[in-house]
């Protein structure tokens, strides 16, 4: 295999890329089956994260690596605030 063919390497015998490209969306079930509103909204804004963070990593070849390392960790910082709601909300029930 010639280096600038790209691989993706998990030695777990591609769980990994199973899980990353085709297990299916957890947050939208998780949405459609909560109840309470205020966390269907927390739920929403996780996977709003989710998807804006899958966006930037399309964009990252056309891109200043300063600017997309300072957009990734806004998003990550955000993206992790968020899930810590989530457990707080979820430890309360």
């Amino acid at each position: 295999m010639q280096t600038e063919h790209a691989r993706l390497e998990d030695g777990n015998q591609g769980k990994l890329a199973q899980t990353l490209y085709l297990a299916p969306d957890k947050s939208r079930a998780a949405i459609a089956s909560t109840t309470d509103p205020g966390m269907r909204a927390l739920l929403e804004q996780q996977a709003a994260l989710n998807r804006d963070i899958e966006a930037l990593r399309v964009k990252k070849d056309s891109m200043d690596q300063a600017e997309y390392d300072k957009q990734l960790e806004k998003l990550l910082t955000d993206l992790a605030l968020k899930s810590r709601e989530i457990r707080d909300r979820e430890a309360k029930k």
